[in-house]
């Protein structure tokens, strides 16, 4: 079954949410390339880049090697982070809604909050 496309207001909402949670907590806006901004993040794991796309909410560890012996992750396959890219994905094709979305990615990052960030 093909995923459906998320509505505007969906995709508006998702990255509202990131948004507002990044900034909250001490993150700070920068710039991919001349169109695209993202957001980067401060974790005890480190800086955590991330992007609200769509419906789903693209992540990258800055430092790949740190956030994988953190999630003692070693290769690729039983975890969402990819130890060769960094890349630490949440996403559900189209089938949650946005607030759904954001509540699963905040459950995973608020423990990595640096405090007093």
């Amino acid at each position: 079954m093909k995923p459906k496309k998320p509505s505007k207001a969906n995709i508006a909402r998702l990255q509202q949410l990131v948004v507002d949670f990044v900034l909250a907590h001490g993150g700070r806006w920068y710039k991919l390339d001349d169109e695209v901004l993202g957001l980067v993040l401060p974790t005890a794991v480190g800086e955590l880049y991330v992007r609200p796309v769509d419906d789903w909410i693209a992540c990258r560890w800055a430092d790949v090697d740190r956030a994988c012996e953190h999630f003692n992750v070693h290769f690729i396959g039983i975890h969402r982070l990819n130890p060769y890219s960094g890349k630490w994905n949440f996403g559900c094709g189209g089938r949650l809604p946005p607030e759904d979305v954001f509540e699963a990615w905040r459950l995973e990052v608020e423990p990595l909050l640096v405090k007093g960030g």
